[in-house]
């Protein structure tokens, strides 16, 4: 959700669940970009600080809401071709000689 809130430069107020990391991460990094607010936890005190937010203009640096993801999308295909394939890492080598059985 917050991609599309920042597709359409909407703040956001995000409140991430308490030990997942990934959403903790985005909420400090949105917070730090000036996109919204992670406040300690959702009180008056928050409301009353993100409201105001949302009658500012939302930056609009190019490189936080439309990255150009060409040189990305370039060395994702060298790495791609530059890598063995899961394929070729995991396939199984079969035996040249066929193994004798002990009997017993």
């Amino acid at each position: 959700m917050i991609s599309e809130c920042l597709y359409l430069r909407k703040e956001v107020l995000l409140l991430p669940i308490e030990g997942q990391y990934e959403q903790m991460v985005n909420a400090h990094y949105v917070q730090k970009l000036g996109l919204g607010l992670f406040p300690k936890q959702l009180d008056a005190d928050a409301l009353a600080q993100f409201l105001p937010l949302t009658d500012h203009p939302m930056p609009t640096r190019p490189d936080i809401l439309c990255p150009d993801n060409r040189r990305f999308f370039e060395l994702l295909n060298q790495t791609i071709c530059n890598t063995p394939s899961a394929f070729d890492r995991h396939t199984v080598q079969r035996p040249t000689a066929t193994p004798k059985l002990a009997l017993g």
